[in-house]
């Protein structure tokens, strides 16, 4: 039973143990095993099963990085949202952590450096200020990796490659060859239908590659996963991967040598323990040339002495076909994973995937010398990185930046909405503009998704606006029109937040009033709600809007819902009115939103706010005393009170 469905029948065990008293605690704890064993998937389905005995901040965290490792980063984004907005004692300070890596996969530096201060600002302890030190140089490498990119084209290798399976390690043979394996075979076993992979060739010339056929039985033994094939350059020998489940659920591979002999590939032979080592992984072989020595052969292990998880190997295979003791390569090896080497004899450099290096996120391909020892593995950059899995770099020898990768970057061919599966990308040096004219039109992909990369799919749409919601808009004391019992008023949010927003020195000096605090404490709090939650959320709330007119401007019909809430220093049903006042303020910033770019929109009904006024909320915490202002009125936690939020946005057609 692989481990997906094992977490399958847990969950539905679980599920039918509820009727008779399942706890909160057992989806938890499930949630937990299945996520050490890197089944995020089920996790996420246990912690949101959790979710439904009650609002919890840390499930929601949780969530939120279960998502975000199963790179759906705006769906990840959202649940850390909810996350932040439940925590309001700021608990659990990673979830400003985690939104932060996500931000930076996403490649948007700005907002991964609002979230790293947040989370400095939440917790100033010294392990949080060496995450955050850590932090801050992947993201300052990020800035410089994002301002230059190759003159390279990356485009998507076509449909008789790519399927919404899993295709990966492509390899060039010769001028006209192609392998690469693909988990798009399905076989059959008493209990349940599997997918494997398998080895796969095609032919292929400069613009295109044709329908691939499998490699004989000898090679492609449907009682295996086949994959991970590399050729050396003289074509004789090939190396790849054959991998089973063993008792204990874990993947296994190991490495296997078939000689090419009158134009046939011979029985596969597994390679000696120093090799294949007993209980471990050994995978993504790249056999190259080593000249009159022989040949050099790379490759991936998890063998004891590994520096991390899955470090890079070498060994040398002589003329007789024998092969060295395995050494680790330690210039590029770090505590994390080190994944899919490609060397190339000709320049002497090492091409790899590492997750633990500073890159844009997940794994980076990077380059090293490694005849240098003092060489330092460097990142190859946009367009071959972005903060997806990027990953199987491969070049051509005979004609110099061409080549392969592999990637889950969006883009790819999905299964059932996920972004787990690889599609295989093919790079050949950009061409001169005049030439570019005439040349077979590609599709370049973006290294880096912008947010709304599917101008028209509703749900794409959709999916962007709701990332950034909750979006909480908070209001001064009694704002607006103080003392008014009208439910509506002409101010314009933007002037009350401008005028608000002056007023931090008022707040600092109303909430340290309250000689039971320390002066530097109280200037820290109001500061950090100013600018982290006050200016932060008004920021956001222009981006919204832009995309708010992009999605009206495709013709869609777009509905709000804004709640409204009150301190509970007012009396309740003045309150109530003292809300929809409030809401009233957002509609007029959106009527004149850039010169009422979207007062068209509301004025014919395409966009329509549903108005929800909740007045105060019941919470014993916050004073409600007229004579206690430092706690009524500058309290932080009274002005968080004071707002209105947006919760929900649905797009339909016309």
């Amino acid at each position: 039973m692989s481990k997906h469905i094992y977490f399958l029948f847990l969950f539905f065990l679980l599920l039918d143990n509820d009727a008779s008293g399942q706890s909160k605690s057992s989806f938890q704890h499930a949630a937990k095993e299945a996520f050490l064993k890197e089944d995020y998937a089920a996790s996420f389905n246990f912690y949101v099963t959790a979710l439904e005995y009650g609002d919890d901040p840390y499930l929601m965290l949780m969530a939120g990085d279960c998502k975000r490792r199963l790179f759906e980063y705006n769906t990840a984004l959202a649940w850390l949202n909810k996350s932040i907005n439940e925590d309001s004692k700021h608990r659990y300070p990673q979830n400003y952590y985690l939104k932060a890596e996500t931000h930076l996969a996403l490649g948007q530096l700005d907002e991964a450096q609002k979230m790293i201060n947040n989370f400095l600002y939440t917790d100033s302890s010294l392990t949080s200020k060496n995450q955050a030190e850590k932090f801050q140089q992947r993201l300052d490498n990020a800035t410089v990796l994002l301002s230059t990119k190759d003159s390279i084209d990356l485009f998507d290798a076509g449909t008789n490659v790519n399927t919404a399976f899993s295709d990966f390690a492509a390899t060039t043979v010769n001028d006209s060859t192609m392998l690469f394996s693909s988990l798009r075979y399905e076989s059959q076993n008493k209990k349940k239908t599997e997918y494997s992979s398998q080895i796969l060739k095609a032919r292929m010339d400069s613009a295109s590659i044709y329908k691939p056929v499998l490699l004989p039985d000898e090679i492609d033994n449907n009682s295996w996963h086949n994959c991970n094939a590399s050729v050396s350059p003289d074509g004789k020998i090939m190396i790849f991967s054959r991998c089973n489940y063993n008792s204990e659920n874990k993947l296994i591979c190991k490495l296997y040598e078939s000689m090419l002999v009158n134009n046939k590939w011979q029985q596969p032979v597994l390679l000696n323990n120093e090799i294949n080592t007993d209980n471990h992984t050994s995978t993504q072989p790249c056999i190259s040339s080593a000249g009159t020595e022989g040949y050099h052969l790379f490759y991936v292990s998890d063998r004891n002495d590994s520096k991390g998880f899955t470090d890079i190997y070498y060994s040398k295979r002589n003329a007789k076909g024998e092969y060295a003791a395995s050494t680790s390569v330690k210039t590029v090896n770090t505590p994390g994973r080190e994944v899919s080497p490609f060397f190339n004899p000709i320049t002497g450099i090492l091409y790899f995937s590492s997750d633990s290096l500073n890159g844009l996120g997940a794994f980076d391909i990077y380059k090293v010398n490694i005849s240098d020892s003092a060489s330092a593995p460097v990142n190859l950059g946009l367009p071959y990185n972005s903060g997806y899995n990027d990953i199987y770099y491969s070049e051509d020898l005979r004609n110099s930046r061409h080549g392969f990768i592999s990637s889950n970057r969006p883009g790819t061919l999905e299964l059932n909405g996920s972004v787990c599966c690889y599609d295989i990308f093919r790079f050949k040096p950009t061409l001169p503009e005049e030439v570019k004219i005439t040349a077979i039109e590609v599709q370049n992909i973006t290294p880096v998704a912008p947010i709304n990369e599917k101008q028209n799919d509703p749900l794409t749409l959709e999916g962007n606006l709701k990332q950034l919601l909750p979006l909480k808009l908070y209001f001064d004391n009694d704002y607006p029109d103080p003392k008014s019992v009208k439910p509506t008023t002409s101010a314009i949010y933007q002037d009350l937040y401008t005028n608000y927003a002056k007023k931090i020195e008022d707040y600092i000096t109303g909430f340290s009033s309250d000689k039971s605090r320390n002066e530097d404490d109280s200037r820290d709090a109001i500061e950090k709600f100013f600018i982290t939650e006050l200016q932060y959320n008004y920021k956001q709330l222009d981006k919204f809007s832009a995309m708010l007119e992009t999605t009206l401007k495709n013709g869609f019909v777009v509905k709000l819902t804004v709640q409204g809430y009150a301190s509970p220093l007012a009396e309740t049903r003045y309150n109530l009115i003292l809300s929809a006042r409030r809401i009233s303020s957002i509609i007029n910033y959106w009527s004149n939103w850039q010169d009422k770019k979207l007062s068209q929109y509301i004025t014919t009904g395409q966009l329509t706010i549903n108005e929800v006024p909740s007045g105060e909320r019941d919470d014993k915490d916050i004073s409600d005393k007229l004579n206690d202002k430092a706690n009524s009125v500058y309290n932080p936690t009274a002005a968080r009170e004071r707002r209105i939020e947006v919760i929900n946005v649905t797009i339909s057609k016309p």
